[in-house]
């Protein structure tokens, strides 16, 4: 079998990532989801950003990954994680995996 890294440093990111949502991005956007992710920004040198959000869905029924980049949407969670939570909920509730 392939695996890109150790088991036990997989946890332990899937861990961080999961808390940066529920600690500091909140899980509104993402209420029933097990939803794992980072933020990121990309300033510009114009004084703007773009927006990004990467992450996984903690859940065997809906194993989807996703990388979100809104264009000049400002900081982190603020354009993107909102995008990324209405996409999900679509995305749940609507395919098959």
């Amino acid at each position: 079998s392939f695996s890109m890294m150790e088991k036990n440093a997989a946890v332990t990111l899937s861990d961080m990532m999961r808390k940066a949502v529920t600690d500091h991005y909140g899980d509104a956007p993402f209420a029933g989801l097990e939803t794992c992710a980072k933020t990121g920004t990309a300033e510009l040198g114009d004084g703007e950003a773009h927006s990004w959000f990467v992450g996984f869905l903690q859940d065997e029924e809906h194993p989807y990954a996703f990388v979100t980049l809104v264009e000049r949407g400002g900081f982190g969670i603020t354009a993107a994680g909102g995008v990324t939570g209405e996409v999900l909920q679509w995305a749940v509730e609507n395919l098959e995996s």
